[in-house]
């Protein structure tokens, strides 16, 4: 997570170009919440980051703090706090917090939390007995812990540019895959080995390493659901964390910026071959994509996992 934390890390980008969460992820939250009377007193979101994932939490709870040891991430969530709350129709500030810190920091309020969330962020964690052992002592009886995850844009659709028929546009989807993945994880010279590990390897393995250490003699009522799209035909289901969006090609330029191996990379190399410019030719030249007027709708492969105490 050092990446994240780093001065160099630009964390307005990470605001603008990581996708939100929808409203039906929230529902889902919202159903695994009950019986508690909703909203809730308090909610806390341990690795808040920007406060993607913190802001519709008000609608779970009236108290939420954005926790997150980057002091960048807890600066940046500031700066946009006013705006957001008015995009969200709240008018009252004092009902979110975002604070630098640890969830050790709360020690000393056991039993104060409703709901603990976690967004994008635990295959960061480094202690899973620690962060289980906390968490539980600061949930109230019947509380909930929910952690997910999202990785890998699967791109699903495009408009802007002539269709193909649907034999074309297989071998289309195949060669953005190829490309991404070359670029994001394969090819030495680029990204890949600027992942911080084992926090990519435990993402891109569906969270089963941090699943694996739940202590169920802590934790009841145990939920984990997974989505991993594998072609332009999958679908969903209704209990699935559906993460998709329909974006211009620039812009998924600049959120393969927002990766932390990104940030890394280009400390490392100052980025001599352009890595993103790269990626956004071959996707126009191998995919006869314009990043003038070509949108791609893109899904993620996700996944939850709820625990009560």
């Amino acid at each position: 997570m050092a990446q994240f934390s780093d001065s160099s890390y630009n964390t307005k980008l990470y605001a603008s170009y990581r996708p939100e969460y929808p409203q039906s992820f929230y529902k889902i939250l919202t159903e695994a919440l009950e019986p508690k009377n909703i909203p809730v007193n308090r909610v806390i979101d341990l690795g808040c980051g920007t406060g993607v994932a913190t802001y519709p939490l008000l609608e779970l709870g009236k108290e939420v703090i954005g926790l997150d040891l980057s002091q960048g991430m807890i600066d940046t969530a500031n700066k946009l706090k006013q705006e957001r709350l008015l995009k969200a129709g709240i008018s009252d500030a004092s009902r979110i917090t975002f604070i630098q810190g640890r969830a050790e920091d709360f020690r000393d309020q056991p039993e104060s939390f409703d709901l603990i969330t976690c967004a994008e962020c635990l295959h960061w964690f480094t202690d899973y007995e620690s962060f289980f052992r906390e968490t539980y002592k600061l949930l109230t009886p019947g509380g909930l812990l929910a952690y997910w995850y999202y990785i890998d844009p699967l791109i699903m659709d495009y408009t802007g540019s002539d269709k193909a028929l649907e034999e074309e546009n297989q071998r289309i989807f195949s060669a953005a895959k190829a490309i991404y993945c070359k670029y994001v994880y394969d090819d030495p010279k680029y990204m890949g080995p600027h992942w911080e590990q084992p926090g990519r390897s435990i993402v891109q393995n569906g969270y089963r390493e941090i699943d694996s250490k739940i202590p169920r003699e802590l934790f009841t009522g145990t939920t984990v659901q997974a989505f991993e799209p594998a072609t332009a035909k999958s679908v969903p289901s209704s209990k699935d964390l559906v993460l998709e969006k329909t974006i211009g090609l620039n812009d998924f330029g600049d959120y393969l910026k927002t990766f932390s191996a990104y940030s890394a990379y280009k400390k490392a190399t100052n980025d001599p071959d352009n890595v993103i410019e790269l990626v956004l030719e071959l996707l126009e030249r191998e995919c006869g994509w314009d990043r003038s007027t070509t949108n791609i709708k893109i899904l993620w492969k996700t996944g939850y996992t709820f625990l009560r105490k």
